[in-house]
């Protein structure tokens, strides 16, 4: 059984420690938060006899726990999860997984150093929507041409509005639009089809913070246009055009549809499940790897790439993280 903690205790935390419940590889220990009876009557929630931890380097040193899920904000993702690894625990790290590409390779050389499993947690990029994506992309023929969108309207936009700024909205803690939707287009972009010959980007900047913004990503036969925002409603979708038809994704976070139309007029139904939350795939990946001590390098591969891109991104519209200051 693999006792783990968990950094956080906001939404994000409830769903992970919810999907968690599936998983019979996992028990869930221990919350960290700075605030003891805040995280005492979180806990109280999920395990009563769940400790609770106010100082993360108690938690690094923790002999009972064996793993740590941290979703705190995007800014303390590195330094926390590296002291957490230099501690011997195995981490699993919410999206986006830095703040900046350097950050990324600290992380992971951590997690060489500490031979212990980091995984960036992208739920859509374990979902059995998107591995039928990856198997069947070859009977599109050519790809020509791809669409990937996340337009989802935030309450906390309208805070921002009000004068409240959340962390979600602050580059201050590596918040905007970019890193808390943007990531979802361009992971599975990255994964799909590799790093981009060049990118051209462009942001919708309100309150001092990116809420919008789009990039076509060029490629040497095709090109990958993606679009998100926190400051209008669209949906979450995506398409993949090539040569023999079109491939339809019914949401790029949670891939539960998955469609091949065909220029001949003929569909086929690749994946067709009810809309939920796919947290589990990746905390079953996790659990997997950690009980086999199988390093992911794929998937740390990918997230290496898909940093790359984000920091060009950041570049071209003018984003600039506390972390990129610091020239950590």
């Amino acid at each position: 059984m693999i006792r783990f903690a968990v950094i956080g205790t906001s939404f994000i935390t409830e769903w992970f420690l919810n999907a968690a419940k599936e998983c019979n590889d996992l028990q869930f220990a221990a919350v960290c938060s700075r605030n003891g009876q805040k995280g005492k009557e979180f806990a109280q929630r999920y395990n009563s006899e769940a400790r609770v931890y106010t100082k993360l380097e108690e938690l690094a040193q923790a002999s009972d726990i064996d793993a740590v899920y941290i979703a705190s904000p995007n800014s303390l993702h590195c330094e926390q999860a590296i002291l957490m690894m230099n501690g011997k625990k195995h981490v699993l790290c919410e999206k986006p997984f830095a703040s900046n590409a350097k950050e990324t390779e600290q992380m992971l050389e951590a997690a060489r150093k500490n031979k212990v499993i980091l995984l960036e947690g992208m739920r859509s990029a374990f979902d059995p929507g998107f591995q039928k994506i990856k198997e069947n992309l070859g009977k599109l023929g050519t790809i020509r041409n791809v669409m990937f969108q996340f337009c989802q309207y935030s309450s906390r936009y309208d805070e921002l509005k009000a004068g409240k700024r959340a962390n979600v909205f602050s580059w201050d803690y590596s918040g905007g639009v970019l890193m808390d939707l943007g990531v979802y287009c361009i992971h599975p972009m990255v994964e799909l089809f590799g790093e981009p010959k060049k990118v051209l980007a462009n942001a919708v900047i309100v309150e001092d913070v990116d809420g919008a913004g789009s990039i076509i990503a060029e490629y040497e036969e095709m090109q990958v246009n993606l679009s998100y925002s926190k400051i209008s409603a669209g949906g979450s979708f995506g398409q993949i055009q090539g040569e023999n038809g079109y491939m339809t994704i019914s949401d790029i976070a949670a891939p539960n549809e998955v469609i091949i139309h065909y220029n001949d007029g003929t569909k086929e139904v690749l994946e067709h499940r009810l809309a939920g939350m796919n947290l589990i795939y990746e905390i079953e990946q996790w659990a997997e790897l950690i009980k086999k001590h199988s390093m992911p390098e794929e998937s740390q591969a990918i997230t290496r790439q898909a940093m790359k891109v984000v920091d060009q991104v950041k570049k071209q519209v003018g984003i600039q993280f506390l972390a990129d200051k610091e020239g950590t």
